[in-house]
Formats: C-alpha cells, structure tokens, sequence
C-alpha cells in the first residue's frame, strides 16, 4: 500500500509522514540558504575586486593623465622660454648693430670734409 492509504487509515502515521516530510522541506531550505549565503559571499567578492580593480585602473589613469599633461607643460614653457632667448637675442643683435650704424654715421660726419 501506498503511504497515501496508510495515512487515511491511520492518524498517527500521517502525522509521522508530514513531520518526516517536513523535515526533508526543511533539511533542503537549509541546504538552499547555505548555498545561496556562499553564492552571495562569492559575488561580494567579485564585486569587491572589480571595484578594486576598477578604482585602480582609474588612478593609475589618472596618475598617467597628470604627468602627460606636467609633461605637455614643461615642453610648452621649454619651447615658449627658447622662443624669448631667441627673439632677445634677435633684439640684442638689432640693437647692436644700430649701435655700429650708429658709430659709423657719427665718425663718419665728425670726419673733416675732403675738398674736390
């Protein structure tokens, strides 16, 4: 017979039966948290490393992006400083030879006239 049939017979044994299958309800429920508890400790995890990694990714891109544009500036106030040595020198240079022009015209009209 089937334990449907016993259990229509006989009180006690349907109560024995529902309290075994609940146990087996319950035993499983169990089995299913644990489960589902180190699911979730495992994706906590994951989480935790992507995050991790993704916080690193993210400043070592930003430590690169500094030093990138520290670099781009020293290059830049490099390149504009040589440019002012040069049209400083270009200034000197002028001014220099204004001053020979200068001396030349001065000698040359404090020189004594030659007759013709």
């Amino acid at each position: 017979m089937m334990d449907s049939d016993i259990e229509r017979r006989e009180l006690e044994a349907h109560v024995v039966l529902c309290a075994e299958r609940y146990q087996n309800l319950d035993d499983k429920l169990d089995s299913l948290e644990k489960r589902t508890t180190q699911i979730e400790k495992v994706l906590n995890e994951i989480r935790d490393r992507l995050f991790m990694t993704t916080t690193a990714s993210k400043d070592k891109a930003i430590r690169f992006s500094v030093t990138a544009i520290v670099l781009l500036i020293t290059i830049i106030v490099g390149l504009i400083a040589y440019d002012f040595q040069r049209i400083d020198n270009a200034v000197q240079n002028a001014i220099q030879k204004d001053q020979r022009q200068s001396e030349a015209q001065t000698e040359e009209q404090s020189r004594p006239k030659k007759a013709r």
